[in-house]
């Protein structure tokens, strides 16, 4: 379906609605918004697997998603009945976990989305009860490889009797395991439940991204601290193209730890509930692809359902580069499904763009706060209220007066002010260049001739 088709159903909603009774008015909504969000393409998605192991005491686990990639059936890895505790960590408590030894299958499960970019977070609790000279258990997948592992995190043991060392190495190469520093500097004790936190980073450039891996005896930082290994980024093997697998290993013989896992979490940001929202403001948006300038924004989190009542209020600063601005939100936030109200400017006297909704509810939590991309077609905001702006979508410019529609009377603000000769950070300033001048007046002019109306749930 073409925009044009989405922007004809648009123009024909807002010319009629105001004459349809209240009662017509909300079912001619529901019907649209049923309508957009089944062929909206939103991805709202930071987290990539969350896996309690909760499910019947014995299953294979090849039987809830994990695929076998060698080993066949033998020393299958299966659910075990009792799960692994660590205060403090979202997985924790939950189902049951799985027993990791040595000579048998191995298994991977497929994330939720690919990653080529930034970084990725692989979260797990381990209790180790015996270890040998060095193995890794648990790794990253390069996307559709079996064998291709990125992060790999090992343990051993030290001296031979309760004492152990977790470690981290990069890719297939034998010799990552003999770079410097790869092993966490004091030990750790079996039988003990650690959180381990493993972290791959891309890095341009060939052969050079980057690993750590952080590990905590107690508590769980909201902010992410320096990790415990790492980052290290000086080994040989290859980088991988994008991770869209993890990975549960049992190694050899003469090296493999005999351990228990469970709560594996993958995601690309560190423990804080993040909602990365990518947006256009029509009069700041360039040809170029970028916004003029840095500007704020507010994200109202609000209720899925009637009166949808705002549960969370946060600001940030939308990135003229990547248009994306990261909206830091409690991390009690109840999992549930959500609408994101999003408004340009923080102040009411300087917010100068129609405010827009998300297509629909959109389902977030503790840890999980997603991302979502207004940019990508005018489907992603609620009843499409969104401009083509060069090659893609943002909101309308010109609500100057904040009543909900860009009408003449914002037209005749903007104009006085160009009269004046105004200049600041002003709601009547629609391109962000502390100028009120010609270019103001004919976007407003533009919006005017259109009607762009505030349009909610």
């Amino acid at each position: 379906m073409s925009e044009n088709f989405f922007k004809t159903i648009l123009n024909f909603y807002k010319k009629f609605i105001s004459k349809l009774n209240p009662k017509l008015k909300k079912m001619k909504k529901l019907i649209f918004l049923l309508f957009i969000s089944l062929i909206s393409t939103s991805v709202f998605a930071q987290l990539r697997l969350d896996e309690n192991f909760n499910y019947t005491v014995g299953d294979s686990l090849t039987a809830h998603g994990w695929v076998a990639n060698t080993g066949g059936i033998t020393n299958r890895l299966v659910v075990a009945a009792t799960g692994l505790t660590y205060a403090g960590y979202p997985l924790s408590g939950i189902g049951g976990s799985t027993v990791v030894g040595s000579i048998g299958q191995d298994v991977y499960k497929v994330l939720s989305n690919n990653d080529s970019s930034g970084s990725v977070y692989c979260s797990f609790m381990v209790k180790v009860d015996s270890a040998k000279t060095g193995d890794y258990f648990l790794a990253l997948l390069q996307t559709g490889s079996t064998s291709f592992y990125e992060g790999r995190v090992q343990v051993r043991s030290i001296d031979g009797t309760g004492n152990l060392s977790f470690g981290i190495t990069k890719g297939n190469s034998s010799t990552d395991t003999t770079v410097a520093n790869i092993w966490t500097p004091h030990s750790y004790t079996k039988g003990v439940t650690y959180l381990l936190v493993l972290k791959y980073t891309f890095i341009p450039g060939l052969a050079n991204d980057a690993v750590s891996l952080f590990v905590f005896s107690s508590g769980l930082p909201a902010v992410e601290p320096a990790p415990t290994v790492g980052p290290i980024s000086a080994y040989v093997s290859a980088d991988a193209t994008s991770i869209g697998r993890v990975a549960i290993r049992q190694g050899t013989t003469s090296k493999a730890p005999y351990l228990t896992l469970d709560g594996i979490r993958v995601a690309n940001t560190w423990f804080s509930t993040v909602a990365s929202v990518k947006m256009i403001v029509q009069g700041l948006y360039l040809a170029s692809g970028v916004h003029s300038v840095a500007d704020f924004a507010v994200l109202n989190v609000r209720a899925g359902t009637s009166p949808y009542a705002i549960i969370e209020t946060s600001t940030a600063t939308i990135n003229p580069t990547t248009l994306v601005a990261s909206f830091t939100l409690s991390n009690s936030l109840p999992s549930a499904s959500y609408y994101l109200d999003t408004r340009y400017r923080i102040l009411t006297s300087d917010r100068n763009a129609i405010d827009v909704y998300s297509a629909a509810p959109l389902p977030m939590g503790a840890y999980s706060g997603g991302a979502y991309d207004f940019t990508t077609s005018l489907a992603q905001a609620f009843m499409s209220n969104q401009v083509a702006t060069f090659t893609k979508f943002g909101r309308y410019s010109g609500d100057v007066n904040q009543d909900g529609i860009i009408d003449g009377s914002d037209l005749n603000d903007v104009d006085n002010g160009v009269a004046a000769g105004a200049s600041g950070y002003l709601n009547i300033d629609l391109t962000g260049d502390d100028f009120v001048d010609g270019g103001d007046l004919a976007l407003v002019e533009n919006n005017v001739a259109i009607g762009p109306v505030y349009i909610t749930p």
